[in-house]
């Protein structure tokens, strides 16, 4: 069945998305060339995700027609898959912060790659994740995605692993490529078992919140990335593998593992 204006609405998340995308990377590499400062470039990127995440609770509120938002903030301390949910995104997010700002220096500077370099970097990252994405979303992952999810991330640590020793941009390809594949199958376990485990009267708030806290990683890890990044390259790179690593228990120990009432 064919739902009125869905078609439209995708359409615009979509380019929405892409230019979000562009301008985020575009933002990055102009302070890299311009300043050559790792450190501004992380203040950068964390001055430019977090006042949308901070705001984005107070879009969801308005989203449900009753109730408020600081109940849901209270929710995530009564439901502990919400909870399991944010511990592990945020966690995760965290290293993928750092390799915001890693990654391009990597590229530019040690590899002597071009900006044309870092963006065909993440766009094959996102392509591989759509792919498969639309090949793991046609499988029934019910009571799989906490597995789903902690295999995801292990395979996202050991693309990340190649990174340090990265001798050309195709290697930093391969390592791309593997962790968008991983990203697809991590996504349908989130966001699946995020969604089944909500009231969906408190959709647009509990996900408005969600994605203010899960996201809250990647600003944080972008601007601590700076002066790691200043000191040792390889160090935050490596990091970056240690925090993914890290977040990989939580899908297990923190998000239970049946349905609660």
């Amino acid at each position: 069945m064919r739902v009125p204006g869905f078609a439209d609405l995708y359409t615009s998340l979509v380019v929405g998305r892409v230019s979000g995308q562009m301008v985020a990377i575009a933002l990055i590499l102009f302070v890299l060339a311009r300043y050559q400062s790792p450190q501004l470039a992380g203040l950068t990127a964390f001055f430019a995700i977090t006042p949308g995440l901070v705001v984005s609770p107070i879009a969801g509120a308005l989203l449900d027609p009753y109730g408020r938002a600081r109940l849901v903030m209270l929710d995530y301390i009564r439901n502990a898959t919400l909870r399991g949910l944010a511990l592990t995104l945020s966690i995760f997010n965290l290293s993928w912060g750092v390799l915001n700002i890693a990654i391009p220096v990597l590229v530019l500077g040690r590899l002597h790659g071009g900006p044309a370099s870092v963006g065909i970097l993440w766009g094959a990252m996102g392509a591989a994740g759509l792919v498969s994405a639309l090949v793991v979303g046609r499988l029934d992952s019910r009571g799989r995605e906490r597995r789903l999810m902690f295999v995801a991330i292990l395979i996202s640590v050991a693309a990340m692993a190649l990174l340090p020793f990265a001798s050309s941009v195709t290697i930093v390809f391969i390592a791309m490529t593997i962790a968008g594949l991983a990203n697809g199958p991590f996504d349908i376990g989130l966001f699946t078992l995020r969604q089944r485990r909500t009231d969906p009267a408190w959709f647009g708030r509990a996900f408005a919140i969600s994605m203010s806290v899960n996201w809250m990683g990647t600003p944080i890890g972008s601007a601590l990335a700076g002066p790691v990044i200043a000191w040792s390259l390889d160090a935050a790179l490596w990091a970056a593998v240690v925090i993914a690593l890290v977040s990989a228990v939580f899908p297990l120990v923190a998000v239970p593992a049946r349905d609660e009432p």
